[in-house]
């Protein structure tokens, strides 16, 4: 009888489905493209929940638990984030990816933020930043978030060796989506290119450079601080000068020396998604990410839209 309950049990197990093999990553934009490459592979969870900001975010017990029970662990890197530091250096090696070490054409957070251009005709070439230089909002190119995944497939693939083919085509068919992204949103964007707008904060520099648009400067700089009169009229004077018809805010930074600056202008004020806050659940995905973001940008460059 006992040997016969040993027996059920064993069999009772086998009938229990495998704990699919788990990785952790930094950011919901990072889950947004590494879900696709690992779809029947592995499930990927993020530490940061939309909503919540990384600049501001403190490592909770639950996420050392969760990094170390990871297959994988994969984070951008100190510009993006800090706090994590101390926990990655705690992991081993081999359980690690951190982006920033890979060998790309990263745009340098120092790099002047008018000259897209340049920058975009340049990148394919290898910049030797400093990490805590390196801007981290790769996510918002999906041509250099191709470039990205090109090089992080082959890491996976080596983490995972029996599921690589499985991966491999993964990759092919996201690329694929990544391309057809990147045509759709150059065309809905093509009518409203010359535009000159203003962002609040350094963030869309490789959504810019990718679709040529005519960003005007930064502001968060002079907003971040007590706002004097002497400040307000010479941002005020810089959005005149520039023709400036919009400024692009996010939804994690004040918004109240902002409206203080176009108050009583014709300048609009638009907040963009960047970090996937605004997608419903039922349709968090990167592609959805990049749609929405390039229609709050088409719609705050078009001056016939309200």
């Amino acid at each position: 009888m006992k040997s016969w309950l040993i027996f059920v049990g064993l069999m009772m197990a086998l009938c229990i489905p495998a704990k699919a093999e788990q990785v952790v990553v930094s950011v919901e934009p990072l889950r947004l493209i590494i879900a696709p490459l690992l779809k029947d592979v592995a499930d990927v969870d993020v530490l940061i929940r939309p909503g919540q900001s990384p600049h501001y975010y403190a490592l909770k017990p639950s996420d050392i638990v969760k990094m170390n029970r990871a297959r994988l662990t994969l984070w951008f890197g100190l510009s993006l984030e800090p706090f994590l530091t101390k926990a990655i250096a705690r992991l081993p090696s081999e359980q690690v990816i951190q982006l920033d070490k890979l060998d790309l054409a990263w745009r340098s957070l120092s790099e002047p933020e008018h000259d897209h251009s340049q920058a975009h005709e340049k990148g394919h070439e290898h910049h030797d930043h400093e990490s805590s230089d390196i801007d981290p909002h790769f996510w918002l190119s999906p041509s250099f978030v191709r470039q990205v995944l090109g090089q992080v497939v082959k890491e996976l693939s080596r983490h995972f060796p029996n599921q690589a083919e499985q991966i491999s085509s993964n990759q092919q068919q996201f690329d694929a989506e990544l391309i057809e992204i990147e045509k759709s949103v150059s065309v809905s964007l093509e009518e409203v290119r010359s535009q000159a707008f203003v962002t609040y904060h350094r963030s869309l520099e490789y959504f810019v450079a990718e679709f040529a648009l005519n960003q005007q400067g930064i502001i968060a700089a002079n907003l971040e601080r007590n706002l004097s009169g002497k400040t307000l009229l010479e941002l005020r004077k810089q959005i005149q000068q520039n023709n400036v018809v919009c400024i692009l805010s996010e939804p994690e930074f004040s918004q109240v020396n902002l409206t203080k600056v176009i108050q009583g202008m014709a300048v609009k004020q638009v907040e963009v998604d960047l970090l996937g806050v605004k997608l419903s659940p039922d349709n968090a995905n990167y592609l959805a990410l990049i749609h929405t973001l390039a229609e709050d940008v088409h719609r705050c460059l078009n001056l016939d839209a309200p």
